[in-house]
């Protein structure tokens, strides 16, 4: 993934324009809208939307919008630097807690701060599942 993606890019999968996961109305969080494109949205398998749709949920405080980019590449955006590269790992355990094969999948953890305000990439970790 290129250091100089867009936040348009990053958030084109989703089919309308809606606030990420992350970005709630409360005082230590931003909150704005991003407008995305309608590109239709990739769907690899049901594991695959099983897992997303965990990690974008209430019960995982620090991921803030999570999406596949291919079948074997997790992109979790996050708006805290917080322990980012222990995430990438635990993203790992969490792909196999679903029962599939976390084996060679690459997780990315991205700053959604500095790619929705500069529209720049900031790459936090990347770790490649074992």
């Amino acid at each position: 993934m290129s250091p100089q993606v867009s936040a348009k890019t990053f958030f084109m999968d989703d089919e309308e324009e809606e606030l990420p996961s992350g970005y709630y109305n409360n005082e230590d969080l931003r909150s704005e809208k991003i407008k995305s494109s309608k590109a239709k949205k990739k769907n690899y398998s049901r594991k695959h939307n099983k897992i997303a749709e965990y990690l974008n949920s209430y019960k995982e405080p620090l991921a803030s919008d999570v999406k596949w980019s291919s079948e074997k590449a997790l992109q979790i955006g996050v708006i805290k630097r917080y322990r980012t590269e222990e995430y990438a790992k635990y993203a790992c355990k969490v792909i196999d807690a679903f029962d599939m094969e976390s084996e060679g999948v690459k997780v990315r953890i991205i700053f959604l701060p500095n790619l929705v305000t500069y529209n720049r990439l900031e790459l936090l970790a990347e770790h490649k599942c074992v």
